[in-house]
């Protein structure tokens, strides 16, 4: 490369790409993705006719060249670049090197640092960093319970049996692997048949401005088996959500830590259809701040929701109404602290939510009111021996019980729940 000045651009971004910067390339072949797309800084002074290219370069000397970049002016006349390689010419995997080269119309040529970015197919566990990221929930079917869990690291799924006493059982999934792992994964019932909506963001299917997010609501057999009866494509990455039932009708809450065009964080609610399908839109608006966790919790005849803010630590906190739109408020502002992982469940006709702070190792449950207030007394306060960023509390015939799982390999623990909110013995863990 010649003329190249000393002044290097913006790392670019791949769009793809996880927080760790692993790209799935059979995620990808899976759902018919034919280019690796690089965003380039949105910012720069580009003008029409400017040559960009993009190259992928890895320690084995292969190098891979972009196709023509896409340039399209943005509403204040930025322009946004996005540079597509073809998957197909990903041959090798592991770690390459990903940046770009701008020629400008007066030839003056511009090269950009690197984004570390790992290609790797599904499979690879345990993963580099050692972190197992999972989804986890409870469900019951026939009066049984059941843990359902799948990894990141290789999409494998595995469903355990839970007995009345607390115990998990075998695996009894027979380790069959998703298309995706899911970035939300969210289990409901529509009368006694379980079901489960997932949505995994940026899946790109052709060269594209807005990358989408591939959704599906799928039945969901005892052994983890999927039935979708319905999928398709959304042009926001929502971040957190849950479903709730009100007036036997069944919706559902995204919320996205992207902001829109005023700066803000979207939210929606849909309605889903008595056959599973998705229904429409009946609520579309933004919160001034991104809430998460969040989480639905009913009250006799009412549905509240929570949500809490990493921002300034308040917390927002209305009544759902039976038409899919957002109802009174209940309580918002500031809150004492911020825990990343917050839960809800009922106990003896009530209902709590719990946290953990994982600064001191501390676990907490504290009371929701009868009008949808969260208080900020904690009922229980425990120090554990470690952080657990995965927590499901579950009944199964009258007991009730919390799963606490962290991200090694395998480590979880089930505590026995008591009627005054306090652990009684442990019924099983690994």
């Amino acid at each position: 490369m010649n003329n190249l000045n000393n002044t290097l651009l913006i790392a670019p971004k791949l769009m793809q790409a996880d927080s760790s910067g692993v790209i799935n390339i059979e995620d990808m072949k899976s759902t018919e993705q034919k280019f690796i797309v690089m965003e380039v800084n949105r910012y720069l002074d580009f003008q029409v006719g400017d040559e960009i290219i993009g190259y992928l370069r890895n320690n084995n000397n292969d190098e891979i060249k972009s196709i023509p970049n896409v340039i399209v002016p943005d509403d204040e006349g930025n322009f946004s670049v996005l540079i597509y390689f073809h998957i197909e010419d990903i041959k090798h995997l592991g770690h390459w090197n990903a940046s770009y080269e701008v020629t400008k119309l007066n030839s003056e040529k511009l090269t950009s640092n690197a984004t570390d970015v790992n290609f790797r197919i599904a499979g690879h566990c345990p993963p580099e960093d050692n972190i197992y990221n999972i989804n986890i929930f409870y469900f019951s079917s026939s009066d049984e319970g059941y843990i359902f869990r799948q990894r990141q690291c290789d999409k494998v799924v595995s469903v355990n049996k839970i007995s009345p006493d607390g115990v998990q059982g075998e695996d009894i999934s027979e380790g069959q692997q998703w298309d995706h792992f899911y970035d939300i994964l969210l289990p409901f019932k529509l009368g006694n048949q379980q079901y489960v909506f997932g949505l995994k963001k940026n899946v790109i299917n052709a060269p594209q401005i807005v990358p989408k997010s591939y959704w599906m609501i799928a039945k969901l057999s005892n052994h983890g088996f999927r039935d979708v009866v319905d999928s398709g494509h959304w042009d926001n990455p929502y971040d957190v959500g849950f479903t709730y039932a009100i007036d036997n009708k069944q919706f559902i809450y995204l919320h996205s830590s992207n902001k829109d065009k005023d700066g803000k964080y979207p939210y929606i609610i849909r309605e889903i259809k008595q056959d599973g399908s998705i229904g429409g839109i009946t609520t579309s608006d933004h919160w001034d701040h991104f809430y998460a966790p969040t989480f639905s919790f009913s009250t006799k005849d009412k549905v509240y929701f929570y949500g809490q803010t990493k921002a300034d630590y308040s917390l927002v906190n209305y009544g759902l109404k039976p038409d899919g739109t957002i109802g009174e408020p209940i309580k918002s502002g500031p809150w004492l602290e911020y825990n990343a992982v917050q839960v809800t469940f009922s106990l003896g006709g009530y209902n709590y939510y719990a946290g953990q702070d994982f600064d001191s190792h501390g676990f907490w449950i504290a009371s929701l009111s009868g009008n949808g207030l969260p208080y900020q007394n904690a009922v229980m306060n425990k120090v554990l021996d470690k952080n657990y960023q995965y927590l499901v509390p579950f009944e199964i015939k009258g007991k009730h019980y919390f799963l606490m799982q962290d991200q090694s390999k395998e480590h979880w623990v089930i505590h026995e729940l008591k009627d005054d909110n306090t652990f009684g013995k442990t019924t099983d863990q690994r």
